[in-house]
């Protein structure tokens, strides 16, 4: 514990419940794991698509956040080829 992980988030279009569309850019961010509290695997009869893993973290306190989106190494400092 106490690792710092890279969380890549995909651009997102959401709708508010006034009918009011809006987009988030894709971005990263990092923050530091300060314990585990459970893996949720997928399961299409429950409607998740995704391996969930939730931590705690700082900032943030407990997060729930998509197995495929964490990275152990910031990718924005990726080795040219």
């Amino acid at each position: 514990m106490g690792s710092r992980i890279w969380v890549e988030v995909t651009e997102t279009t959401r709708t508010t419940s006034d009918g009011m569309t809006y987009t988030l850019p894709a971005h990263i961010y990092d923050c530091r794991v300060m314990g585990f509290k459970q893996f949720l695997p997928a399961m299409k009869q429950k409607g998740r698509e995704k391996h969930l893993v939730q931590l705690y973290t700082d900032p943030g306190g407990m997060r729930t956040l998509s197995v495929g989106s964490l990275r152990l190494r910031d990718p924005r400092r990726r080795k040219q080829v």
